[in-house]
């Protein structure tokens, strides 16, 4: 390099350096929203209150096109501009960079009624439903549209009609059934690659075989298709009058179904074995005494009224219990039986029919415990039947141990759980405990609840509050002291500290929020049941009450990506959590909502909504954003 050339280095370098800075200071205070010209005033004009509503926002719609609808003009692909309008608008707030949470809000031409995710492409599948002539009606025909989330193009378009179609998103398999046609689209182009007539019940990836039943059929003979060709493998008779009553695979190649007993079926094939079981009732005997007498008003009146078909109890069955050594264990209105992989039965166990229902079974060491939960369906729909009771058997013989009645009131078990060494039982409003070893109850307690209130299920994590414990304000103790969660928020303050009401203001001025928990954390030798209205009872063994949360206390985990979690104290306001727990923003949304990424995508009526889930990440500090937007200008060492 020459002198001359160095001697221009030397004078215009320094100008650059310190352009590159003052370039570098801007952009990193845009970036990290560290300047009060960019801030925005969260106040309710801005802040969205309703999804679905946006706030003070301009319509940014996609560049028009002068090409057919779903063309776009310079070339030859589909485009958004007939089917989005983008809005852009504010959901929330940040509170890592105080900063209004941004959102895209994309608007459809018509209904949304329905959308699909496979769980980890970038294909969003929408069914749109067309606008009818009355204001705010819609007609029962539309289209298909496979949306690219990333660019927001239409991928492709077909037209529906959803009275004689249905659309299913199977994994990587998508399903589009006309009539008595289904008809497999690719997902990338929309095109048919192959169709038939049966709507798939079960699907297997790894062995690309399907199974189901005709459509618009009453038949029961089930048919695998493999799903590379279309082209029907198998076919057999698999009765489902009252439908499935459990599925899942055995094995790589063999399919278990819970109808009328099992059936065991290698998928590749159709061959296998049966075990014939009896768990429903059909009171013949009550039709025939029904006919007969309106026989007799029919001769006397003129007047009559005729059954066709009996009443019939169905669902008196257990769930499918797999051993270590792939025998299937399955309880019936009558029996419980254990089957070898073979279709060999093991051993069966006589059930009292006249108590039995519908029932659980699980496996703890060399036991098997049945719970029957006194109910059943009766014509399809949901009835109390039998008696609830507890029951043991030995896992190699079939021996029964111990069959207690758990009540003899009409009424059902509502849910269960076993903890340890002791089974709790949930009816309506009261809770028994009951030993796992010889089935005694140990206790039995009611609980207080509100009018039309009932006790909902047992659970064991996903349930989050907020503060250090003790600082709840709603939750309702039981006793006193700090054992109960109870206290009055001055327990942890130093001698001669005064509270000012802002001991949660940091030095920059911000508003430290408090961390969130899981409950588990506050009470981790504890049992946690919820109601239908949303409360939450934290009992010990004994069941003795320690707290009752009320729903505003309670967060309920729905969804996460690993780096954010989004807890939700109602039908809309979530909390943004990190991965240490410490909120970092708030947003509206729906409960229609999935995670792909770093983006949140959350759904309403006409629409649906993007949230780039980085805008709560920790802004990075001002001269850190100075030198390393700098460094992709340095010349290289």
């Amino acid at each position: 390099m020459s002198s001359k050339r160095l001697t221009l280095l030397s004078k215009t370098w320094p100008r650059r350096f310190w352009g590159l800075i003052v370039l570098s200071l801007c952009f990193s205070t845009l970036v990290n929203g560290q300047t009060s010209a960019v801030k925005l005033p969260m106040n309710d004009s801005l802040v969205e209150t309703s999804v679905g509503t946006p706030g003070c926002s301009a319509e940014r719609p996609f560049p028009k096109s002068d090409m057919p609808a779903g063309r776009s003009s310079d070339q030859d692909e589909p485009s958004t501009a007939s089917l989005f309008a983008a809005n852009d608008s504010t959901i929330g707030t940040s509170y890592t960079t105080g900063l209004p949470v941004a959102a895209t809000r994309h608007v459809v031409n018509g209904k949304l009624f329905k959308w699909h995710w496979d769980g980890y492409s970038n294909n969003l599948l929408l069914e749109l439903k067309e606008p009818g002539h009355r204001e705010g009606s819609f007609r029962n025909r539309g289209s298909l549209n496979m949306v690219d989330m990333k660019t927001k193009r239409v991928e492709w378009s077909r037209p529906t009609n959803f009275n004689s179609s249905e659309t299913k998103l199977m994994g990587e398999y998508c399903f589009h059934a006309e009539r008595k046609t289904n008809h497999r689209l690719h997902p990338e182009t929309g095109e048919v690659m192959w169709k038939n007539r049966n709507e798939f019940y079960f699907i297997d990836p790894m062995l690309q075989i399907g199974v189901g039943y005709p459509l618009q059929s009453l038949s029961n003979t089930l048919t695998a298709v493999d799903l590379t060709t279309g082209k029907e493998l198998w076919k057999k008779k698999v009765n489902r009058q009252s439908g499935w009553d459990d599925a899942y695979m055995l094995n790589d190649n063999t399919l278990l179904i819970s109808v009328d007993g099992i059936h065991a079926i290698n998928l590749t094939n159709g061959r296998g074995w049966r075990y014939k079981a009896s768990t429903s009732h059909k009171e013949i005997g009550k039709m025939i005494g029904f006919n007969a007498i309106n026989v007799i008003f029919a001769l006397l009146f003129d007047v009559y009224f005729w059954q066709n078909e009996p009443n019939a109890y169905s669902d008196m069955v257990s769930n499918m219990l797999i051993d270590p050594h792939e025998n299937i264990i399955l309880a019936s209105k009558d029996r419980i039986t254990k089957v070898d992989r073979s279709g060999k039965v093991q051993w069966s166990t006589p059930l009292p029919e006249k108590k039995t229902s519908k029932s659980s079974i699980f496996l703890i060491g060399s036991r098997i415990f049945m719970i029957n939960r006194g109910h059943a369906l009766y014509n399809r729909g949901f009835t109390t039947k039998g008696t609830p009771y507890f029951a043991a058997f030995e896992l190699q013989s079939g021996k029964r141990l111990f069959l207690e009645t758990i009540t003899q009131n009409n009424e059902f078990i509502h849910t269960f759980q076993a903890v340890n060494d002791q089974l709790f039982v949930a009816f309506e409003g009261r809770i028994a405990a009951f030993s796992l070893s010889d089935g005694s109850k140990l206790t039995e307690k009611p609980l207080a609840l509100h009018d039309g209130e009932s006790l909902d299920q047992f659970i064991h994590s996903g349930m989050y509050l907020q503060g250090e414990r003790g600082e709840e304000m709603n939750g309702k103790g039981i006793g006193n002291g700090k054992e109960n969660g109870q206290g009055n928020g001055r327990e942890n303050s130093k001698e001669g500290e005064v509270s000012h009401g802002n001991k949660n203001r940091r030095g920059d001025g911000k508003v430290k929020q408090p961390r969130f928990r899981e409950l588990s954390s506050d009470y981790p030798n504890h049992n946690f049941i919820t109601t239908s209205k949303g409360r939450l009872f934290v009992l010990t063994d004994d069941l003795d009450i320690v707290r009752v949360y009320d729903k505003a206390d309670l967060y309920h985990e729905m969804t996460g990506n690993g780096r954010f979690t989004l807890l939700l104290n109602n039908g809309m306001d979530f909390t943004v959590i990190d991965d240490s727990a410490a909120p970092v923003g708030t947003i509206k949304a729906s409960e229609e909502l999935f995670i792909n990424g770093e983006m949140l995508y959350f759904f309403d009526k006409d629409s649906f909504w993007e949230v780039d889930l980085t805008q709560f990440d920790q802004p990075l500090p001002l001269w850190h954003s100075i030198f390393k937007n700098l460094s992709r200008y340095m010349p290289a060492g």
